[in-house]
């Protein structure tokens, strides 16, 4: 994945996902639902907003939520960039 980039619905991530659309947008970026084939299920993907690639304090922001979500029991995966990136099933 590359980081701040708009996916199309039917993109094939890296060999590891599919992406269905779009599943919602928040004040740090997009979240799309995906189908994780190693996983045979579905999972979001939340990216960036492209402000936030080169910002070190918003980059850290948008880690800080991604690690509130594990506290909560979701579990990370990466894709592309690992550190930029936290996929969690549905």
């Amino acid at each position: 994945m590359k980081i701040g980039q708009v996916y199309p619905t039917a993109e094939e991530i890296e060999g590891n996902c599919r992406i269905e659309g779009i599943f919602g947008e928040g004040g740090k970026g997009l979240v799309y639902k995906a189908f994780d084939f190693f996983w045979h299920r579905h999972v979001v993907i939340k990216t960036p907003r492209q402000d936030y690639v080169g910002d070190e304090y918003k980059k850290s922001l948008f880690m800080r939520e991604a690690e509130e979500w594990v506290k909560l029991g979701f579990q990370p995966a990466g894709g592309g960039e690992k550190n930029d990136h936290r996929v969690s099933s549905l």
